[in-house]
């Protein structure tokens, strides 16, 4: 029997540009996280791009991630947000701003998702910050 399927990875120079919140900084700013390239040949070839998120926030922690999805007039967008949280890391002053009431002692890493391929990532283009803030919220 012969598989149709098979998976090839590639590593990839290519950075995806992502929102940080670091812990470090008082405001979010863009960063660019390498991605892991998977090609899927075959019957419904697909090209995947998987985030080595751990570049930005470390090793060290437990690193958390959910899928954030906002509908604004008629239109998706989906977020996937990465982040670490523990008591023992600092306080992060730039999620202070957003939750002025809040105690976020970690990291938060958001990045946006394609529409055609839901596990793969794409750039964060200037005008997607808002949203991205809005996901962060959520």
């Amino acid at each position: 029997m012969i598989e149709l399927t098979q998976r090839v990875c590639t590593q990839t120079q290519r950075n995806i540009a992502a929102l940080f919140y670091s812990f470090t900084s008082t405001a979010p700013f863009y960063v660019g996280i390498p991605t892991a390239s998977y090609r899927k040949i075959g019957f419904g070839a697909r090209h995947i791009q998987l985030p080595l998120v751990e570049v930005a926030l470390g090793t060290r922690l437990f690193i958390h991630d959910c899928l954030v999805e906002l509908v604004t007039s008629g239109d998706s967008h989906a977020f996937r947000v990465f982040f670490t949280r523990h008591a023992y890391q600092p306080k992060n002053p730039s999620v202070a701003r957003i939750f002025p009431d809040g105690n976020w002692h970690g990291q938060i890493l958001v990045m946006k998702i394609g529409k055609r391929e839901e596990t793969s990532v794409i750039n964060l283009r200037s005008g997607d910050r808002a949203l991205a803030r809005v996901a962060v919220l959520k």
